[in-house]
């Protein structure tokens, strides 16, 4: 390449029309997944200089001063710190980053602005991760990788001279070679347990779903959700679904209206008495930001099921699983449970006077058990009174009324319309004020089984709350006053519980089998995704890199092997390429111009295989001088196109062909000297 040749794409290639088109292309793609995230003005500020970039092309009058794209920049920067009140963390930096992207596609003419550009939009993509790794979010990033690297190949060619078919087929092996260095990495690149240092704290924001507090409405909400919350694979038979209670959080204090966890702090031993045979599984659970598991009544720590590093799994005094910090990532962890216990046989003075403990309200409720005590009935007889008062009286729906202050009162005498939670609720209520000590649990229960992976799915929609009380020779007793109102929720789940007027969201569901099935088999394709990919952590990779025979698995001696292989890989891609590098082809004018040549062949005029266009024209002109003044500004326009490239060269190379195309030529009496 000459120093003219290298000027010209330094200078002028970027201002090309597909160079500049490619890079906005790639851009907005890069940037539509945020699209959702971002304050309602930056998306308006993206999409206003998109368009604009894009008149600019046509009109480039109207490219920006610097003064004004400095401007610009400050005012973003000034609104992004103004969103936020801060330019770190997640969200804020991710925002500040696709302006700052924008600002910089303003003052984009020159080659060196659009590489930067291209670097930053392969960033931009990358920062997806930070909000989810789904499937559909990994096939996105791959295709607008493959798009960037067309832009990056089209940034790079002469104007005008590669066309776009040549472009993708360069790019698309390029993306494709970069996958098996991607999985090499992956496989080999050390893990680090737990959650990643350094990451920005809005990373783990807390998600929608269970919450360590119940008042009238919260569980319902999350039954109009079909986010899934965990996934279970049992080892042997699975449980009926009248056992299936997967037990999250205990609700002890009460206000009146809402109910709150105590103790989150407790770790201290559950007083636990087990019986017959135990219930092995392996639960996959989303991340949710909290610290608390899932496990179903009552799960036993067992010593052959190590925790995943970083987990640190305990259980406290109420039997509930715990890990050491808040699941930020997919987690996953095996559990032993027993559906035959016996919990906390001898109740404590301060944990009866918790469990007994009610507020000044609802006076008619205590009125009721009261008088339960009062005929002489002892506590499972006031239980069994309870739950027949609600399975002749109450009614079980997603839309129950708004109640009052007296919450209690007004849902057992009044409405008496209601959903788990104010079932549990008021059961406690009855039971605390006849002298019975007794709590609110609340976790999930029930789940569907997908045959197509054999395991079981727990969605939000399958969130639940029922109570325990406390009995003599007894220990705590799972209560369910829901199954007393509505016993196929708890025996064929939501679906079939709730009618479809007060819960469409099920009606495409329970009316389409395929779509269920499809959608069964899309989580089980995501349950796959989950277990090896997102799933892949040091456990896994130290049990996988076991199996391929590497025993040694200290990061150093990762990070060794993975700098080996990558040379090798590297080395092997670069001799395949060498090998079946084809012979340079001849660009698009060049073709056009072999094709003048066996025109001119065909007329007596061959052309010398050492002679460049300049000779062969000179001697054209000493045979048919007449001719030779015919054919100078054919000959020159292709000089122009081949060795000179430029702007607007696509265009001279079309009237280039048709010029070629239109020639006519006679037969020469007399060859070429």
């Amino acid at each position: 390449m000459n120093q003219y040749t290298r000027k010209i794409r330094y200078r002028d290639h970027i201002a090309s029309r597909d160079a500049q088109l490619s890079l906005l292309l790639s851009l907005g793609l890069a940037v539509v997944p945020h699209v959702t995230r971002l304050p309602v003005w930056m998306t308006l500020f993206a999409s206003t200089t998109l368009l604009y970039k894009l008149a600019s092309i046509r009109y480039p009058k109207l490219a920006l001063p610097k003064t004004i794209i400095v401007i610009l920049g400050f005012i973003v920067a000034a609104s992004v710190s103004l969103h936020y009140s801060t330019i770190f963390g997640r969200d804020a930096g991710v925002c500040l980053l696709i302006g700052m992207l924008f600002i910089k596609l303003l003052e984009t003419r020159q080659y060196r602005d659009a590489m930067i550009m291209i670097a930053l939009s392969y960033f931009v993509i990358l920062t997806n991760l930070l909000y989810t790794q789904s499937i559909p979010t990994a096939l996105y990033m791959l295709l607008v990788v493959f798009v960037i690297t067309v832009a990056l190949i089209t940034v790079n060619s002469s104007a005008g001279v590669v066309s776009w078919r040549e472009k993708l087929r360069i790019a698309l092996p390029l993306t494709l070679l970069a996958l098996p260095l991607m999985a090499l990495l992956f496989v080999l690149f050390p893990r680090i347990p737990g959650p990643i240092w350094g990451l920005p704290q809005d990373v783990y924001a807390p998600r929608t779903g269970m919450s360590d507090t119940m008042s009238p409405g919260t569980i319902s909400q999350l039954a109009l959700s079909d986010e899934v919350v965990f996934r279970v694979s049992f080892t042997d038979k699975i449980p009926s679904k009248q056992q299936l209670y997967w037990r999250a959080l205990v609700l002890t204090d009460y206000d009146g209206r809402t109910w709150r966890a105590a103790n989150s702090s407790d770790k201290s031993s559950a007083h636990l008495l087990i019986n017959g045979s135990a219930t092995e599984y392996t639960v996959t659970l989303e991340p949710h930001q909290q610290r608390w598991l899932f496990a179903l009544d009552m799960p036993v720590m067992d010593i052959r099921n190590k925790p995943p590093a970083g987990l640190n799994m305990n259980i406290n005094s109420a039997a509930l699983l715990f890990a050491s910090h808040p699941i930020v990532s997919l987690s996953q962890y095996r559990i032993n449970s027993y559906t035959r216990y016996l919990l906390s046989p001898v109740l404590s003075n301060s944990e009866r006077d918790q469990n007994l403990r009610l507020p000044a309200y609802n006076p008619r409720s205590a009125r009721l058990s009261q008088s339960w005590r009062a005929e002489g009935l002892n506590s499972q007889q006031i239980v069994a009174k309870a739950l027949k008062l609600f399975h002749d009286e109450f009614t079980y729906t997603l839309r129950p009324p708004i109640l009052g202050q007296n919450i209690v009162d007004e849902f057992l005498f009044d409405t008496r319309r209601g959903f788990c939670e104010h079932f549990a609720g008021s059961f406690v209520v009855l039971m605390r004020a006849a002298g019975i000590p007794a709590r609110v649990v609340t976790g999930y229960q029930g789940g569907e089984l997908n045959p197509i992976g054999d395991y079981m799915l727990v969605r939000q929609a399958d969130a639940h709350a029922w109570a325990e009380v406390w009995l003599v020779d007894q220990g705590w007793v799972r209560i369910d006053p829901t199954s007393a109102v509505s016993p196929l929720r708890i025996e064929r789940g939501l679906d079939q519980a709730i009618p479809v007027r007060d819960n469409p969201r099920f009606l495409l569901r329970n009316n389409s089998q395929l779509i269920a099935k499809l959608g069964l088999l899309w989580d089980s394709v995501n349950n796959r995704w989950n277990g090896w990919v997102l799933g892949y952590g040091p456990e896994m990779q130290n049990l996988f890199l076991k199996y391929l025979g590497i025993q040694n698995t200290a990061a150093y001696n990762l990070v060794l092997i993975l700098t080996i292989l990558l040379a090798m890989a590297l080395a092997v891609i670069a001799v395949i390429s060498l090998r079946k590098r084809r012979p340079e082809q001849p660009d698009y004018a060049q073709q056009i111009y072999l094709q003048l040549c066996k025109k001119l062949a065909k007329a007596g005029l061959q052309k010398k295989h050492y002679e460049g266009a300049s000779t062969f024209l000179a001697h054209i002109h000493n045979s048919s001088p007449d001719l030779a003044g015919q054919l100078k500004p054919v000959f020159n326009l292709y000089i122009d196109l081949h060795y000179r490239p430029h702007v607007g060269a696509a265009a001279d190379t079309k009237k280039f062909k048709q010029m070629v195309r239109q020639l006519r030529l006679e037969k020469q009496q007399k060859t070429l000297s």
